[in-house]
């Protein structure tokens, strides 16, 4: 099997714990951003989570898909994200928060 490396950095005007809170808020998807339809939390913590999310698909919005979500918050910058959905493709990313200065971060994602 081939593996696909993606490696993306941005850096932006926010705080660390706003952008923490964005990631680790699984249920604002469905209400806040368009694509997803729903979001059943199956088990979360402090640390941990395992949620499914159903979704329509970008430019073919008729049609939709559901995922298997688990994130696992490493430590209080890196956030490991575990994606089975479409096509049944397993995706691992890392997220890594790093603050440059006060409300200014680098955001970083290596998907493995």
């Amino acid at each position: 099997m081939k593996i696909l490396e993606f490696n993306f950095k941005k850096e932006i005007n926010a705080s660390l714990s706003a952008v923490m809170w964005n990631y680790w808020d699984h249920e604002h998807l469905f209400v806040v951003h368009d694509n997803y339809t729903d979001a059943k939390i199956i088990y979360d913590n402090k640390f941990s989570a395992v949620f499914l999310l159903d979704y329509k698909l970008p430019i073919l919005s008729f049609l939709r898909s559901k995922s298997l979500n688990v994130m696992i918050m490493e430590d209080s910058n890196t956030i490991r994200h575990f994606n089975m959905g479409l096509f049944k493709i397993p995706v691992h990313t890392t997220i890594r928060v790093e603050e440059i200065k006060i409300d200014y971060l680098k955001l970083l994602f290596n998907n493995l």
